[in-house]
């Protein structure tokens, strides 16, 4: 029985995880698709790759800045931009208010989620279709793929709304 069970690989999930794994906490990440990343997908084909959902990260606030620091000292960020104008109806371009650099992963934005994935143990391709509660206090996940059963002690569920 895992200490906790997180329920979703994303950027969220995987900072979650290593965060209590760090504290001394046993920790199962259970992710449905399969592969890493959630919102930070890579498509590679024909030598290349192409990024969906986030295509660069944009720092907001002190503890993303300090994570885009750290992924740039690793070298898995490098700044991608620090050109950018706003374009509004009716208007010419012109630079933004607040302009800040845009940061990408040049071997694909799955890259960062890759790089936080190290120590922990990660079940790719296994959809939890049911949580319950059980009688010593701990949490009982269906998995969908083989009604198999995980037990955990606590649970943290990562859940995007878009």
């Amino acid at each position: 029985m895992a200490d906790i069970a997180v329920i979703g690989a994303g950027i969220a999930g995987l900072v979650c995880a290593q965060q209590l794994s760090q504290a001394g906490y046993s920790v199962l990440v259970v992710e449905k698709s399969r592969g890493l990343g959630g919102r930070l997908a890579t498509r590679r084909l024909h030598g290349t790759c192409a990024d969906h959902g986030t295509c660069y990260l944009k720092p907001k606030g002190e503890l993303l800045g300090r994570f885009v620091e750290i992924l740039r000292d690793r070298h898995i960020l490098e700044v991608w931009t620090e050109e950018v104008y706003e374009l509004t109806t009716g208007a010419p371009l012109s630079e933004p208010k607040n302009p800040s650099p845009r940061y990408v992963a040049p071997g694909g934005m799955s890259a960062i989620a890759k790089s936080l994935a190290p120590g922990l143990e990660i079940l790719l391709n296994q959809r939890v279709i049911a949580i319950t509660p059980t009688p010593e206090n701990s949490w009982c996940l269906t998995l969908e793929s083989s009604n198999e059963e995980l037990a955990a002690k606590a649970l943290v569920v990562v859940y995007l709304i878009i």
